[in-house]
């Protein structure tokens, strides 16, 4: 008797490690979805938000520039901050710079 369950027992383990391995022959042959691009500045943001990206996102963070305008008094001083930062990083022409300001305003909630 004791032989006959250890032989039905073994059927069963060997069974449920055939399934197991068709299971995982199965799922092994499909390929994982390809990653998403990094998302990027699409043409329907803000001008500022494009000129940003292109000018300045390779060493600043737009919210770390924007902390640091969202303390300037009034729409003038936060003006001359972006002006004084672009002036030592670059040739933005102004309307440029206005554009990057705007889109800092609206990320500081100015």
């Amino acid at each position: 008797m004791a032989t006959r369950d250890v032989r039905r027992a073994t059927i069963v383990l060997c069974a449920v490690f055939l399934a197991a391995a068709a299971a995982f022959a199965v799922m092994a042959g499909r390929t994982a979805p390809a990653p998403a691009p990094p998302a990027a500045v699409s043409p329907a943001e803000p001008e500022g938000a494009r000129i940003f990206a292109s000018r300045c996102a390779a060493c600043h963070q737009a919210w770390e520039i924007a902390q640091l305008i969202r303390d300037a008094p009034d729409r003038p001083a936060r003006k001359n901050a972006i002006a004084s930062l672009l002036s030592n990083h670059g040739d933005a022409s102004a309307d440029e710079a206005d554009a990057i300001l705007a889109y800092l305003d609206g990320l500081a909630g100015g």
